[in-house]
């Protein structure tokens, strides 16, 4: 995604992507944190801190839909080369 169109003062060819999301879901609007780690995504719970390996970006929209998950904080990285490396902003 190109922030710069959202956030004056990025340069325009810097690209980020998602890593991380803060939501409630459920029944009982239970807080969730959904992180991409080691090429997967995984979800954190309160319930006694657990924590879940979702998968894929596919694997997450069937997650968010199936529990209500409803993301409010969105956690970016900026890309900085063809290489995939990144750094946290």
């Amino acid at each position: 995604i190109d922030m710069s169109r959202l956030y004056e003062g990025l340069q325009s060819n810097t690209k980020y992507r998602l890593v991380s999301m803060v939501g409630c879901g459920g029944e009982d609007g239970e807080h969730i944190c959904m992180a991409f780690k080691k090429n997967r995504w995984v979800s954190f719970r309160h319930e006694a801190l657990a924590k879940k390996a979702v998968g894929n970006w596919k694997s997450v929209v069937r997650f968010c839909g199936e529990t209500k998950f409803r993301p409010e904080i969105l956690f970016y990285e900026a890309v900085l080369g063809s290489l995939g490396e990144s750094f946290d902003v």
